[in-house]
């Protein structure tokens, strides 16, 4: 159950106004007047990881909305010091979660923070002038809010580019409709469940609507919830999206929607000419993909050397959706081996404990004989080994212990491919591209240059069909910190 939940300040009769932080409703302090500040919505141990905060007029008639800011954990002494003062230091700038703050036409003072809070912590709300406002923890067990799909990021990760149709994703079942008023104007909008456009099936979304003329020169916040589900933050700017790129779609490509679709063996790869949430039917289910202008992407599922009608939508920035239905001829199945994961910083002996993973993702097995591995340091020459779809095996210099302690093991039957060594004198912590070329030489897949700060933590690719110039498909691992001859989990950014 939601319910609000109110921290108590209380002004005395000199100097700025002192706060009392409790985290239950109600109490205030002899010889001071009450005010609150709310926190909404909470649950049963704390606050939900997408709230709101409201300072009261009283006390926010003299605030500035420049000088309120939103911290992890609690406040020193003299970090309450410097924010008194407006003089925020490098070790208070670093705890900083961004937040839109407003004033309400009632002179409240409204603040939304524009990330997902961690559950089990504890936030503290500062005011130039008066110090800390009031402090309220996340609930341990607060789930996760449905996840944003669309619309677009606008370059800054805390704004989106404006639209008229805002998709979340990640609802328990079909989502009835239902109005709702976006913040700070109490601009009217409509809840719908799915998509609120293409045919295909999407009862685990929902669609915030809105007249598009209500983004013009203004921003707008979604709400906490709609309909007991919390949503991801999302604050839009009504600015213009990046123009359509997709010109004449090149040779073997077919126009689609908003841009240009290529049948391969067992998937087909989308290249979307404006920034566009895509809707792909397949064999496998229903694809969703919210591609920027210029960008690639892959959906799976068709069986190989076969003919199938493929449905596509794409949803633009102005809220509108178009829709193709094209045949498609699907090719002979190939062999598609990608460089998968990385452990660069072993918690282990190093370089004897470090390794790379390669997966085949295609839908044929392929003999990896006079395949090479290359990176800034030398080439690593691979033995001989059939990889058969969907098998998993490990690159590892002479020396490994599979059975070695502190390093995550390999999944029971993984393949070890053994070369004298991985670079000049292991791999560099500090990050290096990989190049896997085969017999031929041709370049197969590339894996960036990432930094492997965290010893044990490997970096990975979320998933082995994500393409290698997507810089957003790979990450560090998250916990236990690797998953060698196993598929991959990225860590999230709360972790």
């Amino acid at each position: 159950m939601h319910r609000w939940s109110t921290i108590v300040l209380t002004a005395a009769a000199c100097g700025p106004p002192r706060p009392d932080l409790p985290d239950r409703p109600g109490g205030s302090h002899a010889g001071g007047t009450a005010e609150e500040v709310e926190v909404s919505p909470r649950l049963d141990a704390g606050v939900a990881r997408v709230p709101r905060v409201r300072v009261g007029a009283s006390i926010a008639r003299g605030l500035d909305p420049g000088g309120v800011w939103l911290f992890t954990d609690e406040l020193s002494e003299y970090h309450e010091r410097r924010v008194r003062s407006g003089d925020l230091p490098s070790t208070l700038v670093a705890r900083e979660v961004p937040a839109r703050v407003w004033l309400a036409p009632d002179g409240a003072l409204q603040l939304a923070p524009l990330r997902v809070l961690e559950p089990g912590r504890r936030y503290s709300v500062g005011a130039r002038g008066v110090g800390t406002l009031g402090g309220f923890p996340i609930d341990p067990d607060a789930p996760a809010p449905l996840e944003l799909l669309w619309p677009p990021s606008a370059g800054d990760l805390e704004v989106r580019v404006g639209g008229a149709r805002w998709v979340y994703c990640g609802a328990a079942g079909p989502v009835a409709a239902a109005p709702v008023l976006l913040e700070p104007g109490a601009i009217a909008a409509e809840v719908v469940g799915g998509l609120a456009g293409p045919s295909a099936p999407a009862d685990d979304c929902l669609t915030i609507v809105l007249d598009a003329a209500a983004l013009e020169g203004t921003e707008l916040l979604a709400p906490v919830e709609v309909l007991g589900m919390g949503l991801e933050p999302l604050l839009v700017a009504g600015v213009e999206a990046p123009p359509a790129s997709v010109g004449a779609c090149g040779e073997g490509d077919s126009a689609a929607a908003r841009g240009c679709v290529r049948a391969e063996d067992d998937r087909v790869v989308l290249f979307s000419g404006e920034p566009a949430l895509w809707v792909v039917e397949s064999p496998g289910g229903v694809v969703r993909l919210a591609l920027g202008a210029g960008e690639r992407a892959v959906a799976r599922g068709w069986s190989p050397a076969s003919r199938a009608e493929v449905r596509f939508a794409a949803l633009d920035i102005a809220g509108d959706w178009r829709e193709t239905t094209l045949g498609l001829e699907f090719g002979a199945p190939r062999a598609r081996v990608v460089v998968n994961e990385v452990l660069a910083n072993a918690l282990g002996a190093e370089p004897s404990q470090e390794w790379v993973e390669l997966v085949n993702d295609g839908a044929a097995p392929v003999d990896l004989a006079g395949w090479s591995l290359e990176d800034v340091g030398g080439v690593a020459l691979l033995p001989a080994h059939v990889l058969a779809p969907g098998a998993f095996a490990l690159v590892v210099p002479e020396g490994y212990d599979a059975a070695a302690p502190f390093d995550i093991a390999p999944a029971p039957g993984t393949p070890l491919l053994v070369v004298p060594k991985l670079g000049k004198s292991g791999l560099s912590n500090a990050g290096e591209p990989l190049l896997l070329r085969d017999a031929a030489g041709a370049v197969v897949s590339r894996f960036p240059a990432r930094e492997a700060d965290t010893a044990g933590t490997s970096q990975a690719r979320g998933a082995p069909w994500l393409l290698d110039d997507d810089p957003a498909a790979f990450g560090p691992h998250a916990a236990p910190g690797a998953s060698p001859g196993a598929p991959n989990v990225l860590a999230s950014v709360d972790d």
